[in-house]
């Protein structure tokens, strides 16, 4: 009975896991603002915060690509780069992550530059409200649903190489009268193994 009450009394001191909706890294100068989106953001996604750019590509950049974070907020201004610098860097190495600038009163110009750069979204401060949590919701499941038909993409081309290529072979099998013609146009890829490595 001692041991049941003990076990119930630990599961009630154990915070249940938050729930997720992905992961958010934060690249934020102003301490005081990183810690204030942590608390805001850590409840509804798994949440890392960074003090600069060259703290964050140390992290995620030097890794590979599949252990990008699933969004980016980012202030505009860093201690180590511009806003539009982190961007420009952050989308050599991943063109597809929904980047966020965080920017005070952004004139047309600057806008216009980060859009062309790549950002996803612009988030102005100082904060208004916090509906922006749902805004980063729709973010990450849209670019979810995009790697996803990406991969759907690849594989289907992959398919369709083995399959190509085993029926030129195939037929070519079956003209034993006659010399295959151009096996290098008939063949989708020469190695079944290298494309099936190439798509694994």
């Amino acid at each position: 009975m001692a041991s049941r009450e003990m076990t119930d009394l630990e599961t009630k001191q154990t915070p249940p896991a938050p729930p997720s909706s992905g992961e958010v890294s934060i690249i934020e100068a102003d301490t005081g603002i990183g810690e204030l989106l942590v608390e805001l953001l850590e409840n509804q996604f798994l949440v890392k915060s960074f003090s600069g750019l060259m703290e964050f590509e140390k992290f995620y950049l030097a890794k590979d690509r599949e252990n990008s974070p699933d969004l980016i907020l980012c202030d505009a201004k860093l201690r180590d780069a511009s806003g539009l610098d982190a961007l420009k860097r952050i989308r050599k190495v991943d063109p597809n992550v929904p980047i966020i600038l965080m920017v005070s009163q952004p004139d047309k110009k600057w806008t216009e530059e980060a859009f062309s750069a790549g950002v996803t979204d612009l988030l102005e401060k100082p904060f208004e409200s916090f509906l922006f949590i749902d805004k980063f919701r729709g973010r990450i499941a849209q670019a979810k649903l995009l790697k996803a038909r990406d991969r759907l993409h690849d594989l289907l081309l992959s398919q369709l190489l083995l399959t190509t290529t085993r029926v030129n072979r195939l037929s070519d099998k079956i003209e034993t009268g006659s010399r295959a013609q151009s096996k290098k146009l008939r063949y989708a890829s020469a190695d079944e193994d290298k494309v099936r490595f190439e798509h694994a």
